[in-house]
């Protein structure tokens, strides 16, 4: 599912691009891949695993965030930044 996000990507050309998922994506090939297409594609990436709780989800669970811009950070992306102190 990945490869088809990042195909996505490619094509929609988005200013900010974020997902979530488990931690164990991280050491996988697809997720470099992924990462590598976004950089690619004149991405800033950061990503980074946190702990679901401290971010007012109600359970203790590791998450990854990924969250990537292009050009100049709007005030989302920029909050997006602060908030998770991302990086990588």
């Amino acid at each position: 599912m990945l490869y088809q996000f990042a195909r996505l990507v490619k094509e929609a050309k988005q200013h900010i691009v974020s997902m979530e998922n488990v931690p164990e994506l991280e050491n996988e090939q697809v997720f470099k891949d992924f990462v590598k297409t976004l950089e690619e594609e004149k991405y800033h990436v950061t990503y980074k695993v946190v702990n679901a709780a401290d971010y007012g989800v109600p359970q203790r669970r590791k998450r990854l965030l990924l969250a990537s811009k292009r050009k100049k950070l709007s005030s989302l992306s920029q909050h997006i930044h602060q908030l998770l102190q991302l990086e990588k």
